[in-house]
């Protein structure tokens, strides 16, 4: 197992109460200082963290980076596709000027997507022109 004052910051990591130490401060032992911790990266203790069975420096630093890109890609398109469905329910709701408002949030969504690599630009014409094909008959119904 880990040393006495490592358990001790596992456990501190993970109940996260008074200093950090899980415990309150009257019942902890180690006493130790708030300087003196020592300092893990803040992933080292997720409870479902992957093995990652790389062997060479340069292969572990490349894990760390494409886990990084990844949840940055995630919530990039994860933003897209919010952002697609409250027009496409805008749209749906038949309310041309709501619609049109998020018609304009959308195509800047996009924009950005296509800038950050998460669409191809192609994609984001064709789902622009679409979308603003919707948009104009929407406005030609209710008009």
């Amino acid at each position: 197992g880990l040393r006495p004052e490592l358990t001790h910051l596992v456990n501190s990591s993970i109940l996260g109460d008074c200093r950090g130490c899980g415990l309150s401060s009257s019942a902890c032992t180690l006493k130790i200082p708030v300087d003196n911790r020592v300092k893990f990266p803040p992933d080292l203790f997720r409870l479902n963290k992957e093995k990652i069975m790389a062997n060479h420096v340069s292969s572990l630093k490349r894990a760390r980076q494409t886990e990084s890109k990844t949840t940055v890609n995630r919530a990039n398109k994860s933003k897209l596709r919010g952002s697609l469905r409250s027009l496409r329910e805008a749209l749906a709701a038949g309310d041309a000027k709501a619609a049109s408002e998020q018609y304009r949030a959308t195509v800047s969504v996009l924009d950005k997507s296509v800038q950050k690599g998460v669409l191809h630009d192609n994609t984001a014409s064709r789902y622009k022109s679409r979308l603003n094909a919707r948009l104009k008959a929407l406005a030609v119904k209710t008009a």
